[in-house]
Protein backbone atom coordinates (compact mmCIF):
# COMPACT_ATOMS: atom_id res chain seq x y z
CA UNK A 1 0.00 0.00 0.00
CA UNK A 2 1.26 3.35 -0.88
CA UNK A 3 2.30 5.90 2.06
CA UNK A 4 2.72 9.59 2.39
CA UNK A 5 5.03 10.72 4.54
CA UNK A 6 7.47 13.50 5.72
CA UNK A 7 11.29 13.49 4.64
CA UNK A 8 13.30 16.44 5.97
CA UNK A 9 12.70 19.96 7.11
CA UNK A 10 14.30 23.07 7.50
CA UNK A 11 13.07 26.58 8.60
CA UNK A 12 11.38 27.42 5.07
CA UNK A 13 11.06 24.26 3.48
CA UNK A 14 9.45 20.33 4.01
CA UNK A 15 10.40 17.45 1.63
CA UNK A 16 7.81 14.55 1.33
CA UNK A 17 8.44 11.39 0.35
CA UNK A 18 5.96 9.21 -1.04
CA UNK A 19 6.96 5.25 -1.40
CA UNK A 20 5.46 1.63 -1.78
CA UNK A 21 3.35 2.70 -5.16
CA UNK A 22 2.01 0.02 -7.38
CA UNK A 23 3.76 1.26 -10.33
CA UNK A 24 6.53 2.59 -11.32
CA UNK A 25 6.39 6.76 -10.15
CA UNK A 26 6.36 7.89 -14.05
CA UNK A 27 3.69 5.23 -15.25
CA UNK A 28 1.09 8.13 -13.47
CA UNK A 29 -0.45 10.65 -14.86
CA UNK A 30 0.42 12.59 -12.18
CA UNK A 31 1.59 12.74 -8.35
CA UNK A 32 1.30 15.48 -6.18
CA UNK A 33 0.74 17.18 -2.92
CA UNK A 34 -2.24 19.56 -1.54
CA UNK A 35 -1.78 22.03 1.19
CA UNK A 36 -5.22 23.44 1.16
CA UNK A 37 -4.50 26.27 -1.09
CA UNK A 38 -1.67 24.63 -3.87
CA UNK A 39 -0.88 22.15 -5.20
CA UNK A 40 2.93 20.70 -5.99
CA UNK A 41 4.35 18.12 -8.05
CA UNK A 42 6.60 15.60 -6.91
CA UNK A 43 9.59 14.47 -8.92
CA UNK A 44 8.88 11.11 -10.72
CA UNK A 45 11.34 7.88 -11.38
CA UNK A 46 11.15 4.92 -13.18
CA UNK A 47 10.93 3.57 -9.17
CA UNK A 48 8.44 3.50 -6.85
CA UNK A 49 9.27 6.23 -4.79
CA UNK A 50 9.35 9.45 -5.48
CA UNK A 51 9.96 13.23 -3.52
CA UNK A 52 8.86 16.74 -3.30
CA UNK A 53 9.46 20.12 -1.39
CA UNK A 54 7.45 22.48 -0.50
CA UNK A 55 9.53 26.09 -0.10
CA UNK A 56 8.92 29.47 0.78
CA UNK A 57 7.37 28.52 4.29
CA UNK A 58 7.11 30.39 7.65
CA UNK A 59 9.40 29.30 10.26
CA UNK A 60 8.32 27.34 13.29
CA UNK A 61 4.49 26.94 11.75
CA UNK A 62 2.31 23.76 11.70
CA UNK A 63 1.30 22.41 7.72
CA UNK A 64 -0.67 20.14 6.86
CA UNK A 65 -0.07 18.63 3.51
CA UNK A 66 -1.71 15.86 1.55
CA UNK A 67 -0.75 13.53 -0.68
CA UNK A 68 -2.18 12.28 -3.94
CA UNK A 69 -1.03 10.53 -6.86
CA UNK A 70 -3.69 9.87 -10.22
CA UNK A 71 -3.78 6.67 -12.15
CA UNK A 72 -5.39 7.05 -15.28
CA UNK A 73 -8.70 8.99 -14.85
CA UNK A 74 -8.89 8.33 -10.86
CA UNK A 75 -6.86 9.98 -8.34
CA UNK A 76 -6.05 8.43 -5.04
CA UNK A 77 -5.31 10.39 -1.54
CA UNK A 78 -2.31 8.66 -0.29
CA UNK A 79 -2.52 10.66 3.35
CA UNK A 80 -2.06 12.91 5.07
CA UNK A 81 0.83 14.59 6.72
CA UNK A 82 0.92 17.23 9.78
CA UNK A 83 4.64 18.55 10.33
CA UNK A 84 6.23 22.18 11.76
CA UNK A 85 9.12 23.62 10.06
CA UNK A 86 12.11 23.95 12.03
CA UNK A 87 12.22 26.60 14.75
CA UNK A 88 14.87 29.84 14.32
CA UNK A 89 17.87 28.89 16.28
CA UNK A 90 17.71 30.77 19.81
CA UNK A 91 19.70 33.40 19.61
CA UNK A 92 23.24 34.02 21.93
CA UNK A 93 23.71 37.62 23.82
CA UNK A 94 26.81 39.07 22.89
CA UNK A 95 29.06 40.27 26.46
CA UNK A 96 27.77 43.36 27.52
CA UNK A 97 30.12 46.36 26.91
CA UNK A 98 32.02 47.79 29.86
CA UNK A 99 31.60 51.65 29.45
CA UNK A 100 34.05 52.21 32.89
CA UNK A 101 35.53 50.49 36.03
CA UNK A 102 36.62 53.05 38.39
CA UNK A 103 38.54 52.19 41.44
CA UNK A 104 39.34 53.60 44.71
CA UNK A 105 41.04 52.35 48.08
CA UNK A 106 37.84 50.62 48.71
CA UNK A 107 35.46 50.64 45.89
CA UNK A 108 34.79 50.04 42.54
CA UNK A 109 32.13 51.48 40.34
CA UNK A 110 30.92 49.46 36.68
CA UNK A 111 28.80 50.59 34.13
CA UNK A 112 27.94 48.10 31.25
CA UNK A 113 25.56 49.02 28.49
CA UNK A 114 24.47 46.17 25.68
CA UNK A 115 23.27 46.59 22.04
CA UNK A 116 20.12 44.26 22.60
CA UNK A 117 17.72 46.61 24.18
CA UNK A 118 15.89 45.42 27.46
CA UNK A 119 18.81 42.89 29.15
CA UNK A 120 19.34 42.44 32.63
CA UNK A 121 23.01 43.13 33.95
CA UNK A 122 24.52 40.44 35.96
CA UNK A 123 27.61 41.08 38.06
CA UNK A 124 29.93 39.64 40.82
CA UNK A 125 33.77 40.46 42.25
CA UNK A 126 35.37 37.22 42.42
CA UNK A 127 33.06 34.51 43.70
CA UNK A 128 30.80 36.52 45.48
CA UNK A 129 26.91 36.04 44.31
CA UNK A 130 26.15 37.91 41.61
CA UNK A 131 23.93 41.35 41.72
CA UNK A 132 21.61 42.33 39.16
CA UNK A 133 19.87 45.64 37.60
CA UNK A 134 18.55 46.23 34.22
CA UNK A 135 20.72 49.48 34.51
CA UNK A 136 24.26 47.92 34.05
CA UNK A 137 25.51 50.30 37.00
CA UNK A 138 27.24 48.67 39.42
CA UNK A 139 29.33 49.30 43.00
CA UNK A 140 31.07 47.24 45.30
CA UNK A 141 32.33 48.29 48.13
CA UNK A 142 34.44 46.40 51.45
CA UNK A 143 37.87 46.28 49.84
CA UNK A 144 41.03 46.65 50.83
CA UNK A 145 43.40 48.93 49.56
CA UNK A 146 46.09 47.62 46.69
CA UNK A 147 43.86 44.28 46.23
CA UNK A 148 43.94 43.02 43.52
CA UNK A 149 40.16 41.06 42.26
CA UNK A 150 38.17 39.46 38.80
CA UNK A 151 34.78 41.78 37.69
CA UNK A 152 32.36 39.00 35.93
CA UNK A 153 29.38 40.61 33.96
CA UNK A 154 26.82 38.86 32.00
CA UNK A 155 23.60 39.65 30.01
CA UNK A 156 20.50 37.78 29.92
CA UNK A 157 17.35 38.18 28.38
CA UNK A 158 14.25 36.18 27.79
CA UNK A 159 14.73 34.67 24.38
CA UNK A 160 18.12 34.64 24.13
CA UNK A 161 20.92 32.64 25.11
CA UNK A 162 22.72 33.91 28.17
CA UNK A 163 25.52 35.84 27.20
CA UNK A 164 29.16 34.19 28.85
CA UNK A 165 30.76 35.69 31.46
CA UNK A 166 32.90 38.63 30.76
CA UNK A 167 36.03 39.66 32.87
CA UNK A 168 38.35 42.72 34.09
CA UNK A 169 41.05 41.95 36.68
CA UNK A 170 41.40 44.88 38.72
CA UNK A 171 43.83 46.51 41.80
CA UNK A 172 42.03 48.91 44.21
CA UNK A 173 43.72 52.26 44.50
CA UNK A 174 46.61 51.92 46.96
CA UNK A 175 46.64 53.84 50.16
CA UNK A 176 50.00 55.00 50.11
CA UNK A 177 51.91 57.79 52.44
CA UNK A 178 52.87 61.07 50.78
CA UNK A 179 55.99 61.85 50.27
CA UNK A 180 58.04 64.22 52.25
CA UNK A 181 57.45 68.05 51.90
CA UNK A 182 60.43 69.92 50.66
CA UNK A 183 60.26 73.82 50.79
CA UNK A 184 61.32 75.33 47.24
CA UNK A 185 62.43 78.59 48.84
CA UNK A 186 66.00 79.01 50.49
CA UNK A 187 64.51 78.27 54.18
CA UNK A 188 67.78 78.37 56.10
CA UNK A 189 68.08 78.82 60.01
CA UNK A 190 68.91 82.24 60.70
CA UNK A 191 68.17 83.25 56.73
CA UNK A 192 65.62 85.77 55.65
CA UNK A 193 62.61 83.43 54.17
CA UNK A 194 60.63 85.04 50.91
CA UNK A 195 57.81 82.66 50.27
CA UNK A 196 55.40 83.42 47.80
CA UNK A 197 51.45 82.19 47.43
CA UNK A 198 51.79 78.87 45.16
CA UNK A 199 54.23 77.49 47.59
CA UNK A 200 52.78 78.18 50.92
CA UNK A 201 49.23 76.70 49.11
CA UNK A 202 51.01 73.89 48.15
CA UNK A 203 52.46 73.10 51.45
CA UNK A 204 48.79 73.20 52.63
CA UNK A 205 47.88 70.76 50.33
CA UNK A 206 50.09 68.29 50.70
CA UNK A 207 49.28 68.50 54.55
CA UNK A 208 45.68 67.11 53.27
CA UNK A 209 47.16 64.85 51.21
CA UNK A 210 48.75 63.61 54.61
CA UNK A 211 45.54 63.50 56.44
CA UNK A 212 43.89 61.67 53.45
CA UNK A 213 46.39 59.09 54.10
CA UNK A 214 45.79 59.03 58.16
CA UNK A 215 41.93 58.81 56.85
CA UNK A 216 41.31 61.81 58.21
CA UNK A 217 39.34 64.67 56.59
CA UNK A 218 40.85 67.42 54.95
CA UNK A 219 41.84 70.30 56.99
CA UNK A 220 40.30 74.02 56.33
CA UNK A 221 43.09 76.13 54.78
CA UNK A 222 42.84 80.17 54.53
CA UNK A 223 43.86 80.43 50.61
CA UNK A 224 47.14 82.75 50.08
CA UNK A 225 46.22 84.61 47.02
CA UNK A 226 49.08 85.46 44.36
CA UNK A 227 51.46 88.60 45.42
CA UNK A 228 49.33 88.83 49.11
CA UNK A 229 51.37 87.87 52.43
CA UNK A 230 51.55 85.07 54.70
CA UNK A 231 50.59 85.70 57.91
CA UNK A 232 50.74 84.55 61.40
CA UNK A 233 46.98 83.21 61.23
CA UNK A 234 48.42 80.72 58.29
CA UNK A 235 51.07 78.91 60.10
CA UNK A 236 48.94 78.82 63.16
CA UNK A 237 46.11 76.61 60.83
CA UNK A 238 49.13 74.79 59.85
CA UNK A 239 50.25 73.20 62.85
CA UNK A 240 46.20 72.34 64.36
CA UNK A 241 45.83 70.10 61.05
CA UNK A 242 49.40 68.56 61.38
CA UNK A 243 48.63 68.40 65.44
CA UNK A 244 45.96 66.16 65.13
CA UNK A 245 47.89 63.78 63.32
CA UNK A 246 49.96 62.89 66.16
CA UNK A 247 53.58 63.71 64.43
CA UNK A 248 56.44 62.28 66.09
CA UNK A 249 58.55 65.54 66.07
CA UNK A 250 57.12 68.36 68.07
CA UNK A 251 55.51 71.45 66.45
CA UNK A 252 57.03 74.92 66.42
CA UNK A 253 55.14 77.10 68.82
CA UNK A 254 52.11 79.00 67.71
CA UNK A 255 52.55 82.39 66.22
CA UNK A 256 51.30 85.09 68.14
CA UNK A 257 52.21 88.46 65.62
CA UNK A 258 52.84 88.82 61.72
CA UNK A 259 56.33 89.65 62.01
CA UNK A 260 57.30 86.36 63.84
CA UNK A 261 57.46 83.90 60.92
CA UNK A 262 61.14 83.15 60.80
CA UNK A 263 62.95 80.09 58.92
CA UNK A 264 63.30 77.71 62.25
CA UNK A 265 59.27 77.57 62.03
CA UNK A 266 59.09 76.64 58.26
CA UNK A 267 61.61 74.09 59.27
CA UNK A 268 59.99 72.71 61.85
CA UNK A 269 56.52 73.18 60.03
CA UNK A 270 58.31 70.48 57.27
CA UNK A 271 60.15 68.69 60.16
CA UNK A 272 56.68 67.97 61.85
CA UNK A 273 54.70 66.91 58.59
CA UNK A 274 57.09 64.63 57.91
CA UNK A 275 56.90 62.68 60.42
CA UNK A 276 53.35 61.45 59.84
Amino acid sequence: MASFSYYSKTQTSITFKMSSLQEPSNEYTWIRMFDGASWYSMSTSSSTTCYGTISGLSPGTLYSVEGWAKWGVTAYHIGTVSVRTDYPPTPTLAIPTRNYANTSETTLSVSLSHSVSGVTFRARVDDSPFQENTSGNFTFTGFSAGSNHTLGYQAVKSGYNDSSWGEYNFTTDSHTRPSNWSWWSNVAQGADVNMGAQEWNSFTSRINSFRDYKYMDPAYFSNVSSGGYIWGSHPNQAIDAIAAMNPSVALPAKVYSDYALTAAMYIGLKNSLNSV
